[in-house]
C-alpha cells in the first residue's frame, strides 16, 4: 500500500504543478480502497503533504477490485 500511495502523490503533484496547482490547494479528495484495513498506513504516508483531515474534505470508500494489482485509487479536486 505505501509504494501505491506513494506514487499516486506523486502523479497527483505532476498533475497539479500542470494546472498550476498544487497539493494546499487541494478541495476535497475521495479514495477508493481494495482493503480498507490498510487505510491507516495509506493515511500515515499519504498524509505528508497533504492539508490535516479537519482542513480538507476526505473520504475513503472500500471497492472490491480496482484491476491490474492496484490498491488505490484517488479523485481529487482542487482549484488553481
Amino acid at each position: 500500500m505505501e509504494g501505491q500511495t506513494r506514487q499516486l502523490l506523486k502523479k497527483l503533484d505532476a498533475y497539479l504543478k500542470e494546472v498550476g496547482s498544487e497539493r494546499a490547494n487541494l478541495l476535497s479528495v475521495t479514495n477508493f480502497i481494495t482493503d480498507m484495513n490498510v487505510e491507516p498506513q495509506m493515511d500515515a504516508c499519504g498524509g505528508t503533504g497533504l492539508p490535516p483531515r479537519s482542513c480538507l474534505p476526505r473520504a475513503a470508500i472500500g471497492v472490491a477490485d480496482l484491476g491490474d494489482n492496484t490498491l488505490i485509487e484517488l479523485i481529487a479536486t482542487a482549484h488553481y
